[in-house]
C-alpha cells in the first residue's frame, strides 16, 4: 500500500506540473499574440467555463494549438489528495494495530 500511494503522488504531482507548464505555454503564446496580461488568465489555470477563458480556448481550437484544459490540474490534484489519504489512513491502522 505505500508503494502505491507513492506511486500516486508521483503521478498527480507530474500531472500538476505538467498542467501548469501546458498552461504556461499555452497562455504565453495568447498573450504574445493578443496582448494583454499573463496574470489574467490565472483564473483559466482551474476553471474553464468563463467567458475570457472560453474565448481563448475556441481561438486555441481554430489555430490549431490544444487550448489548455484544467483537467489534468484537478486529475493531479486529486490524485494527491488521495496519495495522501490513504498514507494517513495506513499510518492510523499501524497506530491502532500496536495498541
Amino acid at each position: 500500500m505505500r508503494w502505491f500511494s507513492l506511486f500516486l503522488f508521483l503521478i498527480g504531482v507530474s500531472a500538476l506540473i505538467g498542467a501548469l507548464a501546458w498552461w504556461f505555454l499555452f497562455w504565453r503564446a495568447v498573450v504574445a499574440r493578443l496582448g494583454g496580461n499573463l496574470l489574467d488568465a490565472v483564473p483559466c489555470l482551474a476553471i474553464e467555463n468563463s467567458t475570457y477563458c472560453g474565448a481563448i480556448n475556441l481561438v486555441g481550437d481554430i489555430s490549431g494549438k490544444a487550448p489548455y484544459q484544467p483537467l489534468l490540474l484537478w486529475a493531479g490534484f486529486l490524485l494527491v489528495l488521495l496519495s495522501v489519504l490513504m498514507r494517513l489512513g495506513a499510518q492510523s491502522r499501524r497506530k491502532d494495530s500496536s495498541r
